[in-house]
């Protein structure tokens, strides 16, 4: 299904190993911070809290569907029984 999410997670780690390379970069060459470093690096924080959170949400869906599946089933065995 659609629910891997591995290139996602693969460019939020991306995202956080560029944005602390830059941030070291520049912290150690001119003693200053990189504003765009930090961004970058909450940027891929912020992906894999949404990849973490839409993974939780897809099972959750995924059980309901599993449980609705079996009420219908239950109900369609009840009525041929009538």
């Amino acid at each position: 299904m659609f629910d891997s999410f591995k290139k996602a997670y693969a460019i939020s780690i991306l995202f956080i190993v560029f944005g602390s390379l830059l941030f070291l970069y520049h912290s150690l060459n001119s003693l200053s911070f990189s504003v765009k470093g930090i961004i970058i690096m909450v940027i891929g924080l912020g992906l894999l809290f949404v990849i973490k959170a839409s993974k939780f949400e897809l099972n959750k869906l995924r059980l309901e569907d599993i449980e609705m599946r079996k009420r219908i089933e239950e109900i369609a065995k009840y009525k041929s029984h009538e």
